[in-house]
Formats: structure tokens, sequence, C-alpha cells
């Protein structure tokens, strides 16, 4: 426990220090610590000795004896400080009984009239001479006692030319009769400031100089003489005094460099700016306020232009780029105006921050351009109705005439079998059908030139494209195979066919640009139930829907295009050639059916874009509840005997399908992509039943996983694809064998089961 001694002097507020026995310092008070330049604990364990100067004869000294006779002598013992300099001190000695640890504690008293005034005066010497001001003294009598290096500079006057000799004989006052009556008033106290006072100096140059006169008071208060401090603000100086409180005073972002580009000063307004500190920029080059890639050419154009310098207008020259202090780029535009100072050239920059202006710009170049396309959209809508509707005319006559025909034909070959008329008779029907398709499409032009409304009704999607079959063969042209693979049983929706055939051909259009050398369109149709889980992130309800799959083997879509892929007018071609509504009217008919469509694309990969449409009951169909839904698809045995591996790189479709297997009663395991499933198996005790995985991931490829992870435990491992291609798409580029299993994205939970139970209970060896 610390004696008592020991927590006085380290608390006392008057320097205090315990010596112990043998002469070593043993505590010492955070007042004798600050009075002696110590940290705290520098001095514990040090000889007592080191207390005083080396001129005392006693700094290595442990005896408390000479110490304390030393302090106790009525002049005191001169002390010395860490950093060299000395005092003069006396010191109150106690002597302290063993029960407080023995030895003595001294109180230091420093003498204020006895610090050592050479080392001051040397202090002060040095301080006068550094000075950038330009530092002249008189005493009372008007003797010269202190001229310095800056004033010597400036009036050309050496020191040992005028110190000591009276200041009129200086001979620097313009006006003697102001100088003396400044000197008066300074010698009664006051302090005076003199803006823009004019100087001679020696070889009779005018000096301009900011100037305080100041009177100098000795240690009781009386003044003793006048000082003057001297600001050269002529010529050069005062441009750069002017320039720096201009930069300084504007809200505009400004920036002042020398001829190297270094910057010399700045603002608080580009401070903000750019997110620096002004200590971090000052003499730093220009450069570090601009971006990387730009610094190599921005300093070549920086000397070009300090060659020739001139004054350059906000807006001239080529566009440029800043770069904050956190690393992100922004468009800037600067003016520059040159300043010739006696410090040389500085080029200030006026730096305007246009990123809003930029984008204002663009939003309205883009405005122009969506009114022009509104303006000529609304004009081909008039003339698509003026057009169609007078074909509709036509087709009436048509159609009617073709009836009537078809009627007497019909009857005619009833009358009299032996006149063979049933060639001209299928000729008249496939007028009427020919007709009626021309009906069709000019309800099309009519809802497009506003003449006639949308007429949504029972529709089964297949016919749609059977419908529409051999127009979309010949939109997309020899080089583009086209597969149709229509689903059995298809439940109807209800939308407008015309609407329903638009969406078939908007989406052919976008894939056959995207494959501009030859390809696959595959259209697949199947009925979908959805689930709450599925329906709540898509934002529509559960129940039954028709699914519509469009893929392409094109060139496919990096994820930030096709997250705009559906806005109006977005699109990746020159506006020339594609007006980006194709994409944007689909979202509009699906979702205005009461649908959700989504695309699945990857560069190099394709694009698949997945429509659901409500399913409607047909008339002679019940409609089923959900409490009469079949149950879940089980595998061989108890699900809680099989562990699952599931491996996708997406964390939400990793998530939702986990959720679905774990409900089902599934031992789940989850890997964010192949090398992290490799590391994982490796580690578990137990085999893996079942490999749920994307076939399209970084690194690793969902086959090569499948490939590894066969060959790590068995060769018979049951393994499901993930993918939001459809099957042939994948297997003929080669991603997958045709005999895989493909759990088409997006599923549903009965997706998800049934995939999962029908392969365990193909796979030999399943428990």
């Amino acid at each position: 426990m610390q004696p008592k001694a020991t927590a006085v002097a380290t608390a006392f507020p008057d320097g205090a220090v315990r010596v112990d026995l043998d002469g070593h310092i043993a505590a010492v008070s955070v007042e004798a610590e600050r009075l002696l330049g110590y940290r705290s604990g520098e001095l514990v364990g040090q000889p007592v000795g080191v207390l005083v100067a080396d001129d005392a004869g006693l700094s290595r000294t442990v005896s408390v004896e000479a110490i304390c006779a030393a302090f106790r002598a009525e002049a005191g013992v001169r002390c010395r400080r860490k950093d060299g300099a000395r005092f003069m001190a006396t010191a109150t000695i106690a002597t302290l009984d063993a029960a407080d640890g023995g030895g003595i504690r001294m109180m230091i008293h420093p003498s204020a009239a006895h610090f050592d005034l050479d080392w001051v005066h040397d202090l002060l010497d040095a301080l006068v001479d550094s000075a950038d001001e330009a530092i002249a003294v008189a005493d009372r009598g008007g003797t010269i006692l202190l001229w310095n290096p800056a004033t010597e500079r400036m009036l050309g006057h050496l020191a040992s030319q005028v110190v000591g000799f009276d200041r009129s004989l200086v001979a620097t006052d313009l006006d003697p009769r102001l100088a003396d009556d400044v000197f008066e008033r300074t010698l009664r106290g006051e302090h005076l400031t003199l803006d823009a006072h004019r100087w001679l100096a020696k070889d009779g140059h005018v000096v301009i100089s900011d100037t305080r006169v100041w009177p100098l008071r000795d240690s009781t208060g009386e003044v003793i003489g006048v000082v003057w401090f001297r600001r050269d603000v002529s010529e050069g100086h005062r441009a750069a005094a002017v320039l720096r409180a201009m930069v300084q005073g504007l809200s505009i972002p400004m920036v002042a460099v020398d001829e190297t580009g270094t910057i010399q000063l700045l603002n608080p307004a580009l401070e903000h700016l750019f997110g620096y500190p002004a200590a971090e920029l000052l003499g730093q080059p220009v450069e570090v306020l601009v971006p990387m890639a730009l610094r190599a050419t921005h300093g070549s154009h920086v000397r070009g232009f300090m060659q020739e310098p001139h004054a350059r207008e906000m807006g001239e020259g080529m566009s440029l780029r800043g770069r904050r202090k956190d690393g992100t780029s922004f468009p800037v535009e600067i003016s520059l105006s040159p300043f010739n100072t006696d410090d040389g050239l500085l080029v200030t920059a006026a730096v305007a921050d246009i990123t809003e202006r930029q984008r204002l710009e663009e939003h309205k170049t883009r405005w122009a351009h969506e009114v022009q396309v509104a303006r000529r959209m609304e004009s081909l809508g008039q003339l698509a109705g003026s057009v169609a509707h007078n074909f509709n005319n036509l087709l009436g006559v048509i159609l009617g005439n073709a009836t009537f025909l078809e009627d007497e034909l019909t009857a005619l070959n009833e009358q009299d079998t032996s006149r063979p008329l049933a060639g001209p008779l299928r000729d008249v029907q496939q007028i009427r059908n020919a007709a009626e398709r021309a009906a069709r499409q000019t309800q099309q032009l009519l809802a497009f030139g506003r003449r006639d409304t949308i007429q949504p009704r029972p529709v089964d999607l297949n016919d749609v494209i059977t419908s529409i079959h051999g127009l979309l063969g010949t939109t997309l042209g020899p080089k583009i195979h086209l597969v149709a693979v229509r689903g059995h049983g298809l439940h109807p929706v209800l939308a407008d066919p015309g609407e329903l055939e638009q969406v078939l051909m908007n989406l052919a259009i976008n894939a056959r640009d995207a494959m501009p050398g030859d390809g696959t369109l595959r259209l697949e149709t199947d009925n979908l139930a959805v689930d709450e889980l599925y329906a709540a992130g898509r934002g529509i309800p559960a129940g039954p829907y028709v699914r519509l799959r469009v893929s392409d083997t094109g060139v496919g879509m990096a994820p930030d295009i096709a997250e705009r892929a559906f806005e109006p007018f977005y699109t990746t071609r020159n506006l020339s050639e594609a007006q980006g509504l194709g994409l944007t009217t689909v979202y509009a008919i699906v979702t205005s059916a009461g649908g959700h469509v989504a695309i699945y694309s990857e560069p190099g990969n394709g694009t698949t874009v997945t429509a659901l449409l409500p399913a409607i009951h047909k008339p002679d169909e019940p409609a089923t509840s959900t409490e009469s839904a079949p149950p879940d698809p089980t595998p061989p045995g108890d699900p809680a005997g099989y562990t699952l591996l599931v491996v996708d790189d997406e964390v939400v479709i990793r998530d939702i399908a986990a959720r679905i297997l774990t409900r089902a009663g599934y031992t789940v395991l989850l890997a964010e992509g192949g090398p992290a499933a490799l590391t994982l198996v490796a580690g578990h005790p137990t085999p893996i039943d079942l490999l749920l995985t994307d076939v399209v991931m970084p690194a690793m490829n969902g086959r090569e996983l499948a490939q590894q992870l066969r060959q790590l435990q068995q060769p018979e491992l049951a393994v499901v694809y993930m993918s939001g291609y459809p099957k042939p798409i994948l297997t003929a580029a080669g991603d997958l064998d045709t005999d895989a299993v493909v759990l088409q994205k997006p599923f549903t939970k009965t997706d998800v089961l049934t995939a999962v139970a029908d392969t365990l209970s193909r796979t030999p060896g399943s428990r």
C-alpha cells in the first residue's frame, strides 16, 4: 500500500518532491513535474541531484544532506528543467518519520526574479530575429534600441548603422510631423494602426506597409519606449495581400497555385466542396483535386498554361472533373485569373460543381425527346386509327359477302351432290378466316389510335401463340430458330388477345436484336400455383397463374441494365434504331392484367422474360379451394433423414429454398458458391444426399460443383439444378447434360419439393 507521504507529495499543488533515505526521488507532484518540465513518472527513481544545474556541482549527487543544505541557503540553488532552462529556487524541507516511508519532503519555491536572464534574452533575440514582420524599438528619447533583420530588408538600413542613433537621423519618415505626432501619442499609451503607411527606404524608393505602433512598458506598467511593427504590402506584396483577402472572402470555391502548380491559397468554400481541410491541401500539387486517370494530362495542361498565362472565363476550354477526398469524382467548370506578385506568378481558379446543371440539361434533353416521341406516337395513332376505321368498313364488306357466298355454296352443295363444290367452299372459308384475322389486327390499330377500347375476355395463351407463330417466324428471320412448348391443360386468362400478341411480338423483336447472328427463341407456357411466400416478394396475390417464359440465346444484359429495362424510353441502342418502349409496353399490359413480369439475364448467357397472368377457371370447371390442394410431395422415407446442400450466389434465392425445405423436414446446409460448398462438405460428418445448386455462378458453375462432389463423396449423388433459363437453352449451350433435372426460377414451394422428392426417389441407394 502507498505511504501517506507519497500520496500527499503527488497531490500537493506547490511543487512537492519526496526523496527517500538513499537519495532517490520517490514521488513528485503534478505541479513539480510541470515546473521541471518532466512527464508523469519520469523523475521517480532518479538521483535527487538531477533537480539542480550542472554548475552547482550537485547534479549527480544522492546526498540528501548536501541537497538540503543547498536549498536552505538564503540565495537558494540554481535548478535545471528537462529542456535545459535554469531558474533559482529555494525549498521548504520536512523530515518524514518511518510510518510515512522515511526520507524528506521538499516544497520547491521558484524565484521569478532569479530566472536565468541569459537564456531568456537568447530566446527573445531568436524570436525577434526570425519574425517576418519588421520590428524596431526606440526609448522615450527616440534612440533606436532594436532593428531586426526584417526591418533591414524592408528599409535597407543595417542595424549596426542605426542602433544607438536618434530615430530622426535615420530619415525613414516621409512626413516628419506625422512621425513625431505618432511617437508622442504612443508614449502617452495609445496603440496606433497605420494602414498603407509610406516609408522612405535607404535607396530612395517608397515602401508601403501596414504599421502598428505600440507603447513598450516595463514590469511596473510604465511606458519606457515605442515599438514599430511593419508588414510590407507594397507592389507585389499588396497584390498578394489583396489576392489572399479576395480568395478567403468569396463564397465561390477558389484555389490559387504558383507556377509549379502547387497550392498556395484556398478558401473555406473549396474545403467544403472537396472535403479537405486547408492544412492537407496547402503545399500539395493541384492534381490532388483531379481524378487519378486525368492527372497526367492535367499536369501537361497546367504547364502549358503557365507558359502563356491569361484570363479564362467559366465554361471555356475543356471539360474537367474534380476528385473529392473520399474518392468520388464530379464534373466541374473553372475560370482562371493570373496575378503577378513579388513572390512570382499566382493563378486563381474559381471552381463550379456543375453536377446538378448537367443533370438538368440531360433531363431537359430527354424530356424534349420524350415529347417528340409522344407527339410522333400521337400522330401515328391518329393515322393508324383513321386507316383502320376505313379498312374496317372494307373488311365488313369482304366478311359479309364471304359469308353469303359460303352459305350459298353450302346450300348448292347439299342440293346437287353431282356438282363437287368442296374445293370452292374451302377457298371461301380461307377468305373468311383471313378476313377475321385482318379484323383482329384492325382492332389493334384502333386501340393504338384510341378509336377502340381494349376488350378483355377469357383467352387460351396457347391459342394466341398458335395464331401469331407464323408472324413471329417471319419477324425473327431465317437464322433464328423459333420453338414453342405449350403446356397441357392450360388455364385461360382474362386479357385482350391483341395485347397478348403485342407482348409476344415485342419480346420477339427484343430477342431478335439481342441475337445479331443466329440463335434460338423459346416460348413456354404452363400453369403455376403461386403460394404466399412466392407472392409476397412480387406484390401479387397467391393463387393460380399462367406462366409465359420467353427465352433467347443472345448477348444478355448486365444487372444494372436489366434493372432499368422496363423504364420508358430506356434503350442501349441508338435512338434512331429503337425508342425504348417495347418492354415498357410489355410491363404495362401484364401488370394492368393483374400479373407480374421479371427479367433474368446475364452477359453472354441470354435473357429470359417471365410473365405471370392470373388464371381464371373455365366455365365448366368449379373453382378449387386451397383445402383440396394435394399434399406436399415427400421423398421415400422420413425427410429428416436426408441432408440437402443448397448452393446459390443469390442470398435471397438460397434462403427461400432453405425455408421451404427446412419446413418440409429436411436437414439443409447452405453455401454461397462452389468453393464454399466443397469446404463445407469436406468438414461435414455425414454424406450429402442431394445437391440443389444454381447453374451459373462465379468461380465454379453448378455442373463443375456436382462433378467434384461426386468424386469427393459418392458417384450417385442426387443433383437438382436451379436456373432462370429453360433447360433446352442450358443443354444447347453445354452447361448441362440432357438428362439433368432443372428447377426453373422463379419456383414455388411445390416446384422445389416435387423436384427434390422425385430426384431422391429415382436415385439409387436413396434411403
